[in-house]
């Protein structure tokens, strides 16, 4: 399995939409998470006519401009010196990698029952992807243009995101563009769990998602 970045995922993605339409002759409502919502909210920018509403969970969003909240742009530099012995080990699948994923994974989730059942699933996808992921969130995707898609979607969109503590969105820059661009046909939720929330807290994520698929799934839902 070769290394992997956004612009490999997109271009698997819009295949995917392509195949979906092409049998299904009809719009499609589309489900993303994480990095999958960002390249969702693309989908829809690109192919707007293939796709009915987005249904986002988590997602991971940049500025139209490529900046990150990542680091500050001075330790950027720094960082990326820093990140080489960790690329190598992801793509030896060495022990630092192994370590580290187990580590962020146990922390993208609340319920520690869900994070062991899920992590067997997790640990199989061997060697783990990361590599080129890592150096785009610390350098710009190659072959995949950032923009603010958030400021051309059109379609009825679900936002649902992750929360430790409070209900305030954690990308608050496309929630409020969104709010605005669509009105009533936008819907912000914060639900206590970790970054895997399908996973974490699967049963409030697909009460909300049927809740969306029943307003906006008839001929007769609001448009935007």
């Amino acid at each position: 399995m070769r290394d992997a970045g956004l612009a490999d995922y997109y271009v698997d993605a819009r295949e995917a939409m392509a195949a979906v339409i092409d049998l299904a002759r009809r719009p499609a409502f589309v489900v993303g998470h994480s990095m999958g919502a960002l390249l969702s909210m693309a989908l829809a920018c690109d192919v707007g006519a293939a796709v009915k509403g987005l249904f986002l969970i988590d997602p991971i969003y940049f500025t139209k401009d490529g900046k990150r909240d990542i680091l500050p742009a001075a330790l950027m530099p720094l960082a990326r010196v820093a990140a080489g012995p960790l690329l190598r080990s992801y793509q030896r699948n060495g022990a630092i990698s192994r370590r580290l994923t187990r580590w962020l994974f146990e922390r993208a989730f609340v319920d520690r029952e869900r994070m062991e059942a899920a992590w067997p699933d997790q640990r199989a996808q061997v060697p783990f992807e990361y590599p080129q992921f890592l150096r785009e969130a610390l350098g710009a995707p190659s072959g995949f243009a950032l923009r603010d898609f958030a400021a051309e979607l059109a379609e009825p969109t679900f936002l649902i995101e992750h929360t430790r503590s409070g209900g305030e969105p954690r990308f608050p820059q496309p929630v409020a563009t969104l709010r605005q661009r669509l009105g009533p046909n936008f819907h912000h939720e914060a639900i206590v769990g970790g970054h895997n929330l399908q996973l974490d807290r699967p049963d409030a994520v697909n009460e909300h998602l049927k809740q969306f698929l029943a307003r906006y799934g008839t001929t007769n839902a609001p448009t935007g």
